[in-house]
């Protein structure tokens, strides 16, 4: 007897087994199924990142491209702010002259006003002498 029940406490022992096998693989498919499941998600994720990654690289061309324009139209507006400051000093540099002329004219009328005036005094003191020696 003890031979039958050791047999059936096997028998019992391999059916159990066999479930769990059978569980074991049904598992082992499912975790397969989900484990295939999940690298199809994470291979459309991983494409979307490389998709906004894309665009990304894409923006920052652009924006490289707006840069080298701006830092063009920059260069330009500095050349000819710098030319307009160059005709600019070339003008100052002629007003100034012109003052220089004007200054000298100036100079001139006023040495010819104070020869006037030493002239007009020189006639006065003439003309004083004479009406003294008249008056006399």
């Amino acid at each position: 007897m003890d031979e039958k029940k050791l047999d059936q406490r096997l028998d019992r022992i391999e059916k159990h087994i066999e479930k769990l096998s059978v569980s074991m693989d049904t598992r082992f498919e499912q975790t397969d199924k989900r484990i295939e499941a999940l690298a199809i998600s994470m291979d459309a994720r991983f494409a979307q990142v490389d998709a906004r990654f894309e665009k990304i690289d894409q923006r920052f061309e652009h924006l490289d491209q707006l840069i080298d324009k701006l830092a063009t139209a920059m260069f330009t507006q500095f050349q000819e702010v710098g030319e307009r400051f160059d005709q600019m000093d070339e003008r100052f540099t002629h007003v100034d002259e012109q003052l220089e002329i004007v200054g000298g004219r100036v100079d001139g009328v006023y040495r010819w006003m104070d020869i006037e005036v030493e002239q007009r005094k020189q006639l006065e003191d003439r003309v004083s002498k004479v009406e003294i020696a008249v008056a006399i």
